[in-house]
């Protein structure tokens, strides 16, 4: 069956057992086969189990954007299963989670990590200062600026050479309206509760993004490709939620400052998905003596 076409809204209760991908009967699903090099993927499965997967892995990469962005094994099979069950409720079915749908899920970790490398690899050149360029001067200059931005996380501040605007680069923005509010369907507006305000994770894996590639200049020519890697950056990025927690229990001062960093972002990731800034609940426009003195009258009233 063709994934565009639908099942009738009806419990399902299918399930391909724990098989290998390997093992899998794709002809059973109304396939050719699987996907290209023998590798499942999520348009493999049909209708609503399909639906199901896409939501389960979405949520994943949300938690992944906003909870840990390096999970252990163990935290990211209980995700998938919590992830997987969400999306069941979501569409109103009851698929049995295989070994296979839960690995297309938590593969999904290095995906929207490479994802968000990927946009601050596009972006750093204009906003560090890096140039492109095989002469020597271009070179020397490219290798000083890197080191100066390595040194003590200088690149996480809004003025790199004051030291100022701790964990504000502008860059922190940009990078946080392109990956969660590009639009209105995106990740940031649907998952608002997990982005409002924007957490310490979120901003801990840009900032780990921003070092990645700061790395890949520090030759003084711009190297193409790396892996982003747990091995060799998931310290980095456990640095920032340290620099970041750091910074909250400060002072009174900075945790207010950290705070308020917090909500903008938020708030102008939403402005450029074109969509209004979200407002604090409504308070009741009186205060405890009008309540008082408004319930000493009904007293009197009931005593007539």
């Amino acid at each position: 069956m063709p994934s565009g076409n639908k099942r009738p809204r009806t419990l399902n209760t299918f399930t391909t057992k724990q098989l290998t991908k390997h093992e899998i009967n794709w002809e059973e699903r109304g396939k050719q086969g699987p996907s290209r090099k023998g590798k499942p993927k999520a348009r493999d499965f049909e209708g609503l189990e399909q639906m199901v997967l896409k939501a389960a892995q979405t949520e994943f990469q949300v938690r992944v954007c906003t909870m840990n962005a390096f999970p252990s094994d163990s935290e990211s099979e209980l995700w998938a299963i919590e992830c997987w069950k969400n999306g069941c409720e979501q569409k109103g079915q009851e698929f049995t989670l295989t070994d296979v749908h839960k690995k297309l899920i938590m593969e999904r970790h290095s995906t929207i990590r490479g994802r968000v490398k990927d946009k601050v690899a596009l972006k750093a050149a204009v906003y560090y200062g890096f140039r492109h360029g095989t002469d020597d001067m271009t070179i020397q200059a490219n290798k000083k600026l890197a080191e100066i931005l390595l040194q003590e996380d200088g690149y996480v501040y809004q003025d790199v050479a004051q030291s100022t605007g701790i964990y504000a680069h502008p860059i922190l923005q940009e990078i946080i309206n392109e990956q969660w509010f590009d639009s209105k369907n995106a990740d940031g507006i649907k998952y608002s509760a997990s982005f409002h305000p924007i957490p310490d994770a979120s901003i801990a894996l840009v900032f780990t993004a921003v070092e990645f590639v700061i790395c890949r200049w520090a030759s003084g020519r711009h190297v193409k490709g790396g892996a982003f890697a747990e091995a060799l950056f998931h310290d980095v990025y456990i640095r920032h939620l340290k620099g970041l927690e750091a910074w909250r229990t400060f002072s009174a001062k900075s945790a207010k400052s950290l705070a308020r960093l917090k909500e903008n972002l938020h708030d102008n990731g939403r402005l450029h998905a074109r969509l209004p800034i979200l407002q604090d609940d409504p308070k009741p426009n009186f205060n405890m003596t009008k309540f008082s003195l408004a319930a000493q009258a009904i007293e009197s009233s009931d005593e007539d």
